[in-house]
Formats: structure tokens, C-alpha cells, sequence
């Protein structure tokens, strides 16, 4: 399993990404809407790639139009059909340094802190 950013041109599968339970659930209107008008950016957007490259889980943070960072964390959804949720689980402690692209410790870094690019 890959946990990244998501990079600008993946807007669509981060938003047609299926959520099947109403907590995370965030329609494509209001993804596009809020994307459009910033409040959710792509380095602000994680995603779990399984090893084909499908989207598994999905997590948005939110902030204001004009943040530097994100202020909330409003979906984080992880598919029932992965193995080991746990994996995929952020941890959401603040973390002082950029996030590695991917790698067997990445989950330690779907951090609030780590929100920001870490390309």
C-alpha cells in the first residue's frame, strides 16, 4: 500500500472516490465546489493507493480559502474491503517534518502537520 498526497490532475478520482457510510460521506457537488474555491487542496489530500493503484482510502482536510494550512480534518474514509485498516489509519498527532512519498512507516504520517506537500 502506497499513502500520498494526491497530485492536482487526480482531483476526480479523489472526488468520485465511493464512500459507502454517512460520516465521511462528502458529495462530488461539494468536493468540486469546495475544491474550486480552495477549501480543499490537493496537498492537503491523502489518498492509499492498494499496489494495482486504486484508491482505498481517501482523507480531506478543509481549511480556508486563504490558510496556508488546512484546519479540519472533514472525511477520512477507508474502503471495508482493505485487509488492514489499522495500516491505513492516520495518526493525527502533529508531526514537525515532511512526509516520505511512501514507504512500510508512511502511515505515521498522515499527520494534521504533514497536510502540507511533502514533494
Amino acid at each position: 500500500m502506497r499513502i500520498r498526497t494526491a497530485a492536482e490532475a487526480e482531483a476526480g478520482s479523489v472526488a468520485n472516490f465511493i464512500v459507502d457510510e454517512p460520516v465521511s460521506w462528502i458529495t462530488r457537488e461539494r468536493f468540486d465546489k469546495e475544491y474550486a474555491e480552495q477549501r480543499f487542496r490537493p496537498e492537503w489530500t491523502w489518498i492509499a493507493e492498494d499496489d494495482d493503484g486504486r484508491i482505498v482510502a481517501r482523507a480531506l482536510w478543509w481549511g480556508r480559502s486563504d490558510s496556508e494550512h488546512p484546519v479540519a480534518l472533514d472525511c477520512l474514509h477507508v474502503l471495508g474491503s482493505v485487509e488492514d485498516r489499522s495500516y491505513s489509519r492516520p495518526d493525527t498527532r502533529r508531526s514537525s517534518g515532511p512526509a516520505p512519498r511512501d514507504g512500510p512507516n508512511t502511515t505515521s504520517h498522515w499527520t494534521t502537520a504533514g497536510a502540507s506537500d511533502p514533494r
